[in-house]
């Protein structure tokens, strides 16, 4: 029997669209007042690049869906938003476009130039690389880019930003993304070259995101012409190129791959290339592969050029070649085994909201990583385990048996499971097929049955995969293990107990140690619920609004916060909005949007009222009333036109009197002898009050 090499098999149920150079539009034409798009196929990906680049569609406000991987065959790819975009909506993606995990491969681009239309005319350098060209106000997330192929030519005078997932990443987010492949910036002007993005801007942030690339600067001899020496350089960053303006947050990031430098002038950082204002958290270089010709110029995670910024609880090569940072205050570890369970620890222990930081082939990774997770070998052990048993010296052809055994590589990924599979099955074919010796001589007769050896005890264990820890087992050989209590983890729903892709059937005999992993399916959001004082605000003032995400046991119950117009209103981070003047007897619709995926989202409309109360006057009929008797408080609001009269009302003491809505006060028979406030208050935005005491007798 002959045992060759095994070579990768797709995932279970994956297809994937290989692009055929076209651009389809379909599935947005007739359709602009939709919400949501889901693309399916590398085709309807370029027409989404064709979209943005007409320079009227932004898609914002909108999120577009990856239903399937995708192959761009190596074809010349056009990015998504054009050089005339970056600072700006227009030429800009400014949506969400989530991947939904699946990945884009093979993304191809060497023309950077725009043909000419004018000699000298700078214009011409206007298309990007990377497969967004330019996301402003936007988000990319769940996405993988693999094998990727870029280079920039050398006349390419479109400086800045060079990345393989982004060029120009404007007050936007990168979440759980991942790349590889290679890149190679480097010119007569300088470029910020990234593993993810290429330059950022304003107030953009990274997270949870890797790339395995190979980063190149000026990657074609000396590209700087001798007056340039100290004007133009090229930046290298494994997650991002550099920063340009604004501030920068790498958090929960980690990058394996390589730099390559050619230039005295380069900078290069393992997470950034350069920042004058970054915040690097939880992030990981496990690559030592990063050279510069100037040693001065390289960091391991961060180079910055004015102290600013922080760096905490990263991990960096043990290698004093370069610095970990420029940075005044720094905090992290210097690595020499990046399988060490104290760099995971140290990860989880400081990682951030819906990051989970697992032990991976080579280091920690993420959990959704299935690319560098270790697969299940449980099925390879259990078969070695059966050859074990078996007198080697009673058959023929039991090198067979050595070479499939020989054959097993511990260094695969989930990703690659049926790999792993069909290597168990390539020793028990092995064992089935050996060959007793009968006198020196084959008898051909097939050994289905080893001998059977005493009764052994095996352990069972489980591994909970993050949730709450289950006890392992011993099992008699032949028996059945005994299915424990489920595990449990805040914010997943236990999926059952599996080896491998396998659901475990807990009447199977145990033959070999078992590891049975916990599947766990993450519960998502269903509905988003928003509350305010009033929908009418004044203009210029601020009222903060409260979200309630259902269900409580959501994995992320986070949300973002958007307006529809800026001019007129703007909502923060933790839903405080702030109305403008300039837009009085506008209406302005505000949107809390669920961070999971799940597409859940609340709308919350406002009416911007021209004035604000200025005062508010209290009476009623008496100010003292017989407990259990109710009285009316009268409201007077000023001025009396052009603003939001509506009041809030509260009792000093519930337990002595209520009131409600209206204004109607209810006192209480404990209250007698007492005191209780009234107390209203403006629902404008104002926070103008008035009170009044009512005496209970």
């Amino acid at each position: 029997m002959a045992f060759g090499s095994i070579t990768a098999l797709a995932a279970e149920g994956q297809t994937t669209d290989i692009w055929d150079g076209t651009a389809d539009t379909s599935w947005y034409t007739g359709h602009e007042t939709e919400s949501e798009y889901h693309i399916t196929t590398a085709e309807q990906l370029a027409g989404l690049a064709q979209l943005i680049n007409t320079g009227t569609i932004t898609f914002e406000g909108k999120t577009v869906y990856l239903d399937n991987d995708l192959d761009l065959d190596k074809r010349e790819w056009i990015s998504i938003g054009k050089g005339k975009g970056g600072r700006q909506a227009a030429y800009s993606f400014c949506g969400i476009f989530d991947g939904q995990g699946h990945v884009i491969s093979n993304l191809y681009s060497r023309d950077s130039l725009m043909p000419k239309t004018n000699v000298g005319d700078d214009k011409e350098n206007c298309y990007r690389q990377g497969l967004f060209g330019n996301v402003y106000d936007g988000e990319v997330k769940n996405l993988g880019i693999e094998n990727a192929d870029i280079i920039v030519d050398l006349n390419d005078a479109s400086t800045y930003g060079k990345g393989i997932l982004v060029d120009w990443l404007c007050n936007s987010k990168i979440t759980n993304c991942w790349t590889s492949g290679s890149i190679s910036g480097g010119a007569y002007l300088e470029h910020y070259v990234g593993g993810i993005a290429g330059c950022t801007l304003r107030n953009s942030t990274l997270t949870g995101c890797y790339s395995t690339a190979t980063i190149t600067g000026n990657y074609k001899g000396t590209c700087y012409k001798e007056e340039d020496v100290m004007t133009y350089f090229d930046c290298l960053g494994g997650i991002a190129g550099g920063m340009l303006d604004g501030s920068l947050t790498v958090e929960d990031c980690w990058f394996s791959g390589k730099i390559n430098v050619n230039s005295i002038q380069a900078t290069v950082g393992g997470m950034v290339g350069y920042s004058d204002n970054a915040s690097v958290t939880n992030c990981m270089v496990t690559s030592a592969d990063l050279a510069a010709d100037e040693g001065g110029n390289t960091c391991w995670v961060v180079y910055s050029g004015l102290s600013l910024g922080t760096a905490e609880n990263n991990y960096w090569p043990a290698d004093d070649r370069y610095q970990a940072t420029l940075l005044k205050e720094q905090d992290g570890t210097a690595v020499s085994d990046f399988t060490s369970a104290d760099v995971l620890s140290g990860l989880q222990a400081k990682q951030g909201a819906g990051i989970e930081w697992v032990a991976g082939i080579d280091h920690p990774t993420f959990a959704w990583d299935d690319r560098n997770i270790p697969a299940d070998y449980t099925a390879v052990d259990a078969a070695i385990a059966k050859a074990d048993k078996i007198d080697g010296t009673l058959y023929s052809n039991y090198e067979d048996v050595k070479a499939a055994i020989n054959a097993v590589d511990r260094k695969k990924s989930k990703y690659e499971q049926k790999i792993v599979d069909a290597m168990a099955k390539s020793i028990e074919d092995a064992v089935a097929g050996l060959k007793e010796k009968d006198n020196g001589k084959d008898n051909n007769k097939d050994n289905n049955t080893p001998v059977t050896p005493q009764i052994k005890t095996y352990t069972v264990t489980f591994k909970a995969a993050g949730g709450s820890a289950v006890k392992a087992q011993k099992v008699k050989e032949g028996k059945s293990v005994s299915k424990p209590k489920n595990p449990t983890r805040k914010g997943y729903k236990f999926a059952g107990w599996y080896t491998g892709k396998t659901a475990y059937k807990f009447d199977t005999p145990v033959k070999a140690n078992l590891t049975l992993t916990a599947k766990w399916t993450k519960i998502k959001v269903k509905k988003i619920k928003i509350t305010g004082m009033s929908k009418q605000i004044a203009a210029g003032k601020k009222i903060k609004l409260k979200v309630t995400v259902t269900p409580k046991t959501a994995a992320n119950r986070t949300v973002k916060w958007k307006s529809s117009n800026k001019k007129y209103a703007t909502v923060n981070s933790k839903g405080v909005v702030t109305v403008k003047k300039a837009g009085i007897g506008k209406k302005v619709t505000i949107t809390a949007i669920a961070k999971d995926g799940s597409g859940k989202k609340a709308t919350y409309r406002i009416k911007i009222m021209k004035k604000a109360v200025k005062k508010i006057t209290l009476k009623a009929s008496k100010t003292k009333v017989t407990a259990g008797k109710k009285v009316t408080i009268k409201a007077t609001v000023t001025p009396g036109k052009e603003v939001n009269k509506k009041l809030t009302y509260k009792s000093s003491n519930k337990k002595y009197a209520t009131v409600n809505s209206k204004g109607v006060v209810t006192t209480r028979k404990a209250g007698k002898g007492k005191t209780v406030k009234i107390i209203a208050t403006a629902t404008d935005g104002s926070g103008k009050k008035a009170t009044i005491k009512i005496k209970i007798k």
